[in-house]
């Protein structure tokens, strides 16, 4: 929970002042929120030299008689 407090503190000193009590204690909850989803993420192994699990591939389409139309057609 290190990280949490850290980024709490930070936000406490960036914008606390401007904060109520209810707002200080929902950006708690959702700091904490956010690392416990990020902690799957940051256990998956991963190398600097690993390629993505996908990859984008974007489609032209083209409008044609009312329906779109795939480029090969």
């Amino acid at each position: 929970m290190q990280e949490v407090d850290a980024r709490f503190n930070e936000t406490l000193r960036r914008y606390g002042d401007r904060l109520s009590e209810e707002q200080r204690n929902r950006i708690r909850r959702v700091l904490a929120d956010n690392q416990s989803m990020l902690a799957a993420i940051r256990d998956f192994p991963l190398d600097n030299g690993d390629a993505p699990a996908t990859a984008l591939k974007l489609r032209i389409e083209k409008f044609r008689y009312g329906r779109i139309m795939a480029d090969h057609e």
